[in-house]
């Protein structure tokens, strides 16, 4: 009946910490599934109703499960912050975060540069845009403008790696500042 290992040095909360962790990553359990009530759990592991609720405590705490009173337990939708150490770059975020960062690059073309540059890349820029996804669910359409003499972008296959180290790679510039704009 128990999975998890009543004479083991792994304590009994982190057996089902881990336990469960894995049916929300195999998918056992989706967004939005309703997962077994405290007594349930207790009677599936063979475990204490402490123990199950400081695993769910700490699950809802980090965002995995959100608890509904009088509903249940439900798996919820990860929210993914971007990590001001990462400086900018969606690839490191994600990674930090132990999701998958993927991107399609949309259109990449060189267009006059638009009246929100103020020139400040000059009178040209290389206008990129691309559809970022976290764990293949699309979450961005993001809009980059870099200088012209960046053309080496064009000719690359941008779209599994991390622009801003591959810039850094090809002229040994780190960008110093970038702006985010939303609409």
């Amino acid at each position: 009946m128990s999975e998890l290992q009543q004479l083991c040095p792994i304590t009994l909360q982190k057996q089902l910490y881990q336990k469960i962790m894995e049916q929300l990553k195999n998918g056992t359990y989706k967004v939005g599934d309703k997962l077994p009530t405290e007594l349930e759990l207790c009677s599936i592991y063979n475990v204490s109703r402490v123990t199950v609720r400081k695993v769910l405590g700490k699950l809802v705490e980090e965002n995995h499960l959100t608890k509904i009173r009088g509903k249940g337990t439900f798996v919820t939708s990860p929210q993914f912050i971007e990590d001001s150490f990462a400086g900018g770059s969606f690839t490191d975020t994600c990674i930090r975060m132990n999701a998958i960062p993927t991107t399609k690059i949309i259109n990449i073309e060189i267009i006059p540069s638009p009246d929100k540059l103020n020139g400040r890349l000059g009178s040209c820029v290389i206008h990129m845009t691309r559809l970022r996804l976290i764990n293949h669910t699309p979450c961005i359409v993001e809009e980059d403008f870099f200088p012209e003499s960046f053309d080496f972008l064009q000719k690359e296959n941008l779209e599994n790696l991390s622009i801003l180290k591959f810039i850094y790679e090809k002229t040994g510039i780190l960008p110093s500042d970038y702006e985010d704009f939303f609409k």
